[in-house]
């Protein structure tokens, strides 16, 4: 294995790697601060606060957490279509808000470079050389 197949390999893992520990950080998102969650938002739509996706399975609770956090990387488009409400967003804690937003950066962060790295392969700039 050369040093380049090698720095491919690493780069690929760390990628991957970052994608797990950003769902990770999803799942406990979920299963601890739900609750601080939605008692914050107590004023917003109620399809977001009364949803049937808090209390489904795996998947559709993990859609609400991110329905969360959309919110608060798109503040005032949510608060003109009616989703979110202003006095909710200001008075959210700035941790937890903190929290979501470096959440949410940081999958759409790794998704794209997912799909530049897998572009790069398919193109041929990151081809395997024989030995």
């Amino acid at each position: 294995m050369s040093l380049s197949d090698r720095v491919g390999l690493g780069v690929g893992l760390l990628i991957f790697l970052g994608m797990l520990v950003c769902i990770g950080y999803g799942f406990y998102l979920e299963r601890y601060k739900k609750e601080d969650l939605a008692f914050h938002l107590r004023n917003c739509h109620p399809d977001l606060i009364r949803s049937h996706f808090r209390y489904g399975g795996i998947k559709s609770r993990m859609l609400w957490v991110c329905m969360v956090a959309g919110i608060f990387l798109f503040p005032r488009f949510n608060v003109r279509i009616g989703v979110a409400n202003k006095d909710d967003l200001d008075n959210f804690p700035k941790n937890l808000k903190f929290k979501l937003l470096v959440w949410c950066w940081g999958l759409i962060g790794f998704f794209a470079a997912l799909v530049i790295y897998g572009t790069l392969i398919k193109v041929g700039v990151l081809e395997r050389h024989p030995a």
